[in-house]
């Protein structure tokens, strides 16, 4: 997931979903505080939401997916001697 996350991006779903996986069964309504909880684990990964991360809306489904280095310093090869 993380691949895709850095690359097309996911539906939020699908990560709300893999955080549910991780959570006790025993929880009451797993599946709305999976969905909470999305923001943030994309934060502790990623950093905050349009620095580190976006979302975008793909046939009004939202998707999610790491925020693309804009304005990121290029590295220019340096010629060989």
């Amino acid at each position: 997931m993380l691949r895709r996350l850095r690359s097309e991006g996911v539906p939020w779903i699908s990560v709300q979903l893999a955080i549910q996986d991780h959570l006790p069964e025993t929880l009451d309504d797993r599946f709305q505080r999976a969905y909470q909880l999305v923001p943030q684990v994309l934060n502790a990964v990623f950093g905050l939401k349009n620095e580190g991360w976006e979302s975008y809306r793909v046939d009004g489904k939202t998707h999610v997916r790491a925020a693309s280095q804009r304005g990121a310093p290029t590295v220019k090869p340096t010629p060989a001697s």
